[in-house]
């Protein structure tokens, strides 16, 4: 039987001491996910629709059903090693699509955000696979005219 199960080790030292730990183990093969649009490295203005597209694959099952596919968008602030790196929940869970779109808001003025996309595909043993897609601002040029 596939899928993730919790396993148990118990120790017994036979003089009323025990100790125990759980783990997770996924039996199987997990599915592969893929985020095909945006493209590495897109950029967005403000007001931008931006739309996404994934595939979803595994061995047992072959190509994955939409009803597999739950998308999330965030929103990060700071660059991540930056201690005060965050992010904010902008748009999901959708689930069971394989495309959607959203736009960008005009609102959005901070020079060191951007939107993480984020594909999870869950195979019909319950396994997953998760795949990240980061767009960025298109950059500013300081020196051109306002």
């Amino acid at each position: 039987m596939n899928g993730l199960f919790d396993v148990q080790l118990v120790v017994d030292d036979q003089k009323g001491g025990t100790n125990s730990a759980t783990l997770a183990i996924r039996v199987g093969n997990p599915p592969m996910g893929s985020i095909s649009s945006p493209k590495e490295g897109a950029t967005f203005n403000t007001g931008d629709t931006i739309e996404f597209l994934g595939t979803g694959t595994d061995l047992e099952d072959g190509a994955l059903p939409a009803s597999a596919f739950s998308w999330v968008v965030r929103l990060l602030h700071h660059p991540e090693t930056d201690p005060l790196h965050h992010f904010h929940p902008f748009l999901g869970p959708i689930k069971g699509v394989e495309s959607g779109s959203f736009q960008i808001p005009e609102e959005i003025h901070d020079d060191d955000i951007w939107f993480r996309i984020y594909l999870t595909v869950t195979d019909s043993d319950g396994l997953t696979h998760e795949s990240t897609r980061d767009i960025f601002p298109v950059p500013v040029d300081p020196d051109a005219p306002d």
